[in-house]
């Protein structure tokens, strides 16, 4: 699969280069090398990943598990902010752990990371909404920054249209339109681009410079020789 051929050997190279402790990522089995956080979806810069990258490779597979149980414990908590039951909200966890995001793409991290990603950050977002708290600003602003860096943005651009669309029916619904949690929310959003921005600039750069032979793809294009 191409995990198996992609990711896997990305991911033991990353953890070589971290416990050298160069930092110099560069892929040398490539062509004639690349830098390996210009490629989008390496999520060199991801904490959950370098700790798997770090870790043995037999243990990995932990590291995958992990994934379903963070998902399924920030669904039970967003749930249980939206006033649904303890029965209700733990089976929603466990139906969300269990989708074919984290079942059938268990081992695709650029797939796996953002669906991991995403009920934290509709459960600080909520949570922000209904109590201006330092803990929920906090972890909205690190999981908005960490989602960005978890996955290409393919990936990670349907998980942050759903925080979007929440975030537009909460202020359809007049809870927070008329107080100071706009402002947060700018505040949030300002400050993810701030702590982002520097990582995800040397990958736009790099997408501009790139090529391939498909026309349309918003890479430079190279003519098939005839």
């Amino acid at each position: 699969s191409g995990a198996t051929f992609g990711e896997f050997p990305i991911n033991k190279l990353v953890g070589e280069i971290y416990k050298s402790g160069q930092f110099h990522f560069w892929n040398p089995y490539k062509a004639l090398g690349e830098p390996v956080p210009e490629q989008l979806g390496t999520a060199v810069f991801f904490p959950y990943q370098i700790l798997e990258d770090l870790a043995p490779v037999s243990t990995w597979d932990y590291f995958y598990l992990g994934r379903l149980l963070i998902a399924g414990y920030f669904t039970f908590l967003f749930l249980r902010l939206l006033k649904v039951s303890k029965v209700g909200s733990l089976l929603g966890g466990i139906i969300y752990m269990f989708s074919g995001n984290f079942t059938w793409f268990i081992n695709n991290e650029h797939i796996v990371n953002p669906a991991m990603m995403l009920p934290v950050i509709l459960w600080s977002l909520e949570g922000l909404l209904q109590n201006l708290s330092p803990r929920y600003l906090v972890f909205l602003v690190f999981s908005l920054a960490l989602i960005l860096v978890s996955a290409p943005p393919g990936a990670t651009l349907f998980a942050l249209l759903l925080v979007f669309i929440f975030c537009l029916f909460r202020i359809i619904s007049g809870h927070f339109l008329k107080s100071r949690r706009m402002l947060f929310l700018v505040f949030v959003l300002i400050t993810t681009i701030g702590l982002i921005a520097p990582l995800l600039l040397p990958s736009l750069d790099f997408f501009k410079e790139a090529f391939t032979l498909r026309e349309g793809s918003g890479l430079a294009s190279v003519s098939p020789v005839n």
